[in-house]
């Protein structure tokens, strides 16, 4: 585990080594999938100026028409005058274009996809737990596959079990997230990206679509819906989730309009040299582009209404979310602008998110979970706690300042994330109460 965080930031201190356009490799507490979102998209960032030193045409890479490399960057500067005119010129080819996304950035989205789901969101969720309630065993990563091994202990209830069936999906919508909101920044598409941003945004749907009914023993195949449906109804037996439900519900993921965008932009943008632009709704001087999404949580299905904004170069995400199961109503908001006051030597934002929803259950109840998932098939499940506690419900927030501080000009910027979040579950973020931190270096993406 500590080899691959090590190499993780290997690789992006060498994206940022050697090239002027960067990302922003971060560091948080328990490596979240914000963490991990980050860190791959700046050695992913790092791989696209390979190819682009190997095999564009442009004098320099695409991005950087108004910036050169830097006087330090010797690795990138060697690549670059290795590579004659001429060879640079016979590969550009459609077909070159999609042999490479086909032999190589396939491969590489799909290694990232997995490991982000794996390590950075089932890892992460049992990190957040603690020894005390699962311990980690491993990881196997198989390009298009992977799985989390770990140990849970007599203590772990079931709420705190559909937290980590979840928290795979939880790190794939995040990464896709991320990159939207930087592509959002930026104005453009580069389409390497999005075969990633692809996998990620409809991950839940691949996931529902291959459960194919509603378990009502605990199922072993591993599968996260399986798992889920399986507790969320035993947790909460005045509700009701079936996999049609998930199945049905999860389509509307489809609508989002990035993924309309991979589906449709390969006959029009078969040369990676042209950004693909973002088709936005315009008000005045603000862009807008709305989005729907479908989650799971650990007390039911949950529904997002995304909004993506940009002003000039400040780009805004806020979202709505709404949900209910049984006789629980769930729901919250958000916004986050990364770039609201900008100065010669920093920039400050900030990101605030509020919830009313059930508790994440940290207490034992009539069975443990261990009990639960060796109950033979056919005998009924006990209430597992009292009608009060499951619709029980509780206000939270996490409020944070985001910014950056250092001149535009520099090769890094110092990034932070500081705040605070009061217990209960949010995407990504821990359970119980605790300050929000993260740093790293921040570039243009």
């Amino acid at each position: 585990m500590r080899k691959l965080f090590e190499s993780l930031i290997v690789f992006s201190c060498i994206g940022n080594a050697c090239f002027a356009d960067f990302s922003t490799p971060l560091i948080d507490r328990h490596f979240s999938p914000y963490a991990g979102a980050e860190n791959f998209l700046v050695l992913h960032r790092g791989l696209e100026r390979v190819e682009d030193a190997l095999f564009l045409k442009h004098p320099v890479p695409l991005g950087m028409e108004n910036a050169t490399l830097q006087s330090g960057s010797t690795v990138a500067a060697e690549l670059w005058s290795t590579v004659a005119p001429q060879q640079a010129s016979s590969m550009q080819t459609i077909w070159g274009h999609r042999l490479r996304n086909f032999l190589f950035w396939l491969p590489i989205n799909l290694s990232i996809h997995v490991t982000q789901h794996e390590v950075f969101g089932h890892g992460y969720r049992l990190r957040d737990l603690g020894e005390d309630y699962a311990k980690i065993r491993g990881y196997g990563i198989y390009v298009i596959a992977g799985v989390t091994k770990f140990q849970p202990t007599s203590r772990i209830t079931p709420s705190q079990m559909l937290t980590i069936n979840i928290a795979g999906l939880e790190a794939d919508a995040i990464l896709a997230n991320r990159i939207k909101y930087k592509w959002l920044r930026h104005d453009q598409i580069d389409p390497r990206q999005m075969s990633l941003q692809y996998f990620s945004a409809i991950s839940l749907t691949g996931y529902a679509l291959s459960v194919h009914h509603t378990s009502r023993v605990a199922p072993t195949d591993g599968n996260d819906i399986s798992g889920y449906l399986f507790l969320v109804n035993s947790l909460y037996p005045n509700g009701y989730v079936s996999y049609r439900s998930v199945r049905n519900l999860s389509f509307i993921n489809a609508l989002d309009p990035f993924v309309f965008l991979f589906l449709f932009q390969s006959t029009d943008y078969q040369s990676y040299g042209k950004p693909i632009p973002i088709p936005m709704f315009k008000i005045g001087s603000v862009k807008y582009l709305p989005s729907p999404r479908v989650v799971l949580t650990p007390f039911g299905i949950q529904g997002f209404w995304e909004n993506y904004f940009l002003k000039g170069s400040s780009a805004t995400y806020a979202y709505l979310k709404w949900g209910k199961n049984g006789p629980n109503t769930y729901y919250g908001l958000g916004v986050e602008n990364q770039r609201i006051f900008s100065w010669p030597y920093a920039t400050v934002g900030a990101r605030v998110d509020l919830w009313h929803q059930p508790c994440v259950l940290f207490h034992g109840g009539v069975m443990s979970t261990e009990e639960l998932w060796e109950l033979p098939e056919g005998q009924a499940i006990p209430r597992l706690y009292p009608e009060e506690v499951l619709r029980e419900k509780q206000f939270g927030f996490l409020a944070s300042v985001i910014g950056t501080a250092g001149k535009p000009d520099w090769q890094a910027q110092f990034f932070y994330e500081l705040g605070y979040k009061t217990k209960g579950y949010l995407a990504g973020e821990a359970l119980r109460q605790a300050p929000v931190a993260r740093i790293g270096l921040s570039g243009n993406f």
